[in-house]
Formats: structure tokens, C-alpha cells, sequence
């Protein structure tokens, strides 16, 4: 294909309202200057990447424009070698550095209708040599070849798309592995601090638990040495001032320290430890003793 002429616009096969007229074609030829501007050969007018050759010269032949082309890209050879791309279309300046119409740049045209319709196809390497038929490019192979190669080409691209989604895969499957990963150490980690939190709430249940405990036993001994409870009375009373609800025990410690004294501690302790009753109380303080024991001692309904 370098080399090789081809035509690239006609003005007499398109719908458009400029470019109509041979004069309008041969001004586009007066104007080219590839030191200014080499039009590049593009794959449907893409025009980011490498140039996929260059138009190095223009004639015109009657309402047509030719042109012809080097350094051309081995992907572009081979598409139009296997049928791929076929037609072609030009992007044209109207007015380039106001000397009028030139051309920017010439597309091949795969799927895209080109609007220019009609143009002689590109000289095929499988027409038979000789009758002004002008070869593809030098070393070109024969059909058989050719056809070989295709089938390569094809299974190369199956076996690189194979790669590509067994690839694709692999690293969504090490990727859903990491993030389960990831949920599991969460997860642990959450464990671990639910263990530590309950730990914490039961060494403090545990330190409360104590202290209220200690603070019934001390306000027992308190209303024990005032008079105001009974050592029988210990047992219920240790309960009802270490129980959870703190305002309640409040109320009972004060509902006992402030009755009366239900004992004659110097007196009850001679009773208790035997001693000869010198000194006892008269008949009303035994009286009061024996009421607050019987009532202690009675049993709950």
C-alpha cells in the first residue's frame, strides 16, 4: 500500500452542497503542502493515538481526488487485507490559513457509510499481476496464505480474549477473598470487644455488688450500736440495705434509725451473755425486748 494511489473523494457522489465542481477538487490539490500539513491516514476518523500512515501526494482525475500514502501501519494493511475496511472518507478545511479548501485528514471506514459512495476500490493483492493491475504491496503472500493467516489472526484474538477474561476473573475471585478476609477480621474484632465490654460490665456489676454489700453491713453495724436493730435482725436487714434499688435501702436504713431504740444494749448484753441480771430494766424495757424479738423471729407470711 505504500505507494499506492487511491481515491479518496469524488465530488460528483455526494449530497452535500460544497465541494461539488473539479475546480472546487483541484483547488484542494493547488493547496496541499505536506511540509505544511501531511494528512494523516486514520481507522474511522479516530484522531487520538498513532497515525496509521501519511498522504504524501494529491491529483486530481476529473471529480476525483486521489492520493498516495506511506509509512503505512501494519493494522491498517491488514484490516483492508482482510476485508475489514474497505471504503474511504476525507476531512476537509474550508478556508486553511485562508488560502481555501485542503485536506485535513483521510479516514478508512470499517462499518461506517462513507458519504463519497462509488470510489474504485483499493488495488487487492488477489487480482492476477499484469493488465495495469497494481499489486498491494511488494512480497505480498497468495490467497491461500493469506486465508492461513486470517485463521491465525482470529485465534490469536480468541486466545488473548480468553486470557483476558480468565485474568479478569482471577482477580475479582482474589479480590471478593480479600474483602471476605477483610469481614471476617471485623468480625473477630467485633467478637473481641463484645468479650471485653461484657468482661468490663461484670467487674463493675462485681465492684458494685461489693460496695453495696459493705455499705449494708456498715449501716447494720450502725443501727446495731444506736439500738435500733437486733443481731436476729441482721439477716434481713443486710438484704434489704445491699439490694440494687439505692433509694429504697436509703428508706429503710431511715425508717430504723428513726424509731426508738427496741433494746437496752447494756442490759441485752448481760441477757446474752448470762450474766446475774443486776441492774435489769424494769418490767416495760423487758417487755419491748421480748415484743422486737418475737417479732424479728416471726416468719414471713
Amino acid at each position: 500500500m505504500d505507494n499506492l494511489e487511491i481515491e479518496i473523494f469524488d465530488a460528483a457522489s455526494h449530497d452535500l452542497d460544497e465541494f461539488t465542481t473539479k475546480e472546487e477538487v483541484q483547488r484542494i490539490v493547488d493547496n496541499f503542502d505536506p511540509a505544511v500539513l501531511e494528512p494523516p491516514a486514520t481507522i474511522d476518523h479516530v484522531f487520538t493515538g498513532d497515525a496509521h500512515g501519511w498522504a504524501f501526494a494529491l491529483r486530481r482525475r476529473g471529480t476525483k481526488l486521489l492520493a498516495r500514502f506511506r509509512q503505512v501501519s501494519e493494522e491498517l494493511k491488514t484490516k483492508i487485507r482482510m476485508g475489514r475496511v474497505k471504503t474511504r472518507s476525507v476531512v476537509l478545511y474550508r478556508d486553511f490559513k485562508g488560502k481555501g479548501p485542503a485536506l485535513q485528514s483521510v479516514g478508512f471506514l470499517g462499518a461506517a457509510i462513507p458519504e463519497c459512495k462509488g470510489l474504485a476500490p483499493i488495488p487487492s493483492f488477489s487480482e492476477a499481476q499484469g493488465g495495469g493491475v497494481v499489486l498491494f504491496a511488494e512480497g505480498m503472500p497468495p490467497v491461500k496464505e493469506l486465508s492461513e493467516e486470517k485463521d491465525k489472526m482470529e485465534t490469536i484474538a480468541l486466545s488473548e480474549h480468553t486470557q483476558i477474561v480468565t485474568r479478569l476473573q482471577a482477580e475479582k475471585t482474589t479480590e471478593l477473598a480479600e474483602k471476605d478476609k477483610a469481614i471476617s477480621e471485623k468480625d473477630g474484632q467485633i467478637v473481641s470487644l463484645s468479650e471485653q465490654v461484657k468482661t468490663l460490665e461484670q467487674e463493675k456489676a462485681d465492684r458494685v455488688k461489693v460496695e453495696r454489700e459493705t455499705k449494708a453491713v456498715a449501716r447494720f453495724e450502725e443501727l446495731k450500736k444506736a439500738g435500733k436493730a437486733l443481731e436476729t435482725e441482721k439477716e434481713f436487714l443486710l438484704a434489704e440495705l445491699g439490694q440494687d434499688d439505692g433509694e429504697a435501702a436509703d428508706r429503710v436504713f431511715k425508717f430504723f434509725s428513726d424509731r426508738p431504740a427496741v433494746v437496752d444494749l447494756s442490759l441485752h448484753k448481760m441477757k446474752e451473755d448470762g450474766s446475774s441480771g443486776e441492774g435489769e430494766t424494769d418490767p416495760l424495757q423487758k417487755e419491748l425486748i421480748a415484743c422486737a424479738e418475737a417479732r424479728v423471729a416471726k416468719p414471713k407470711a
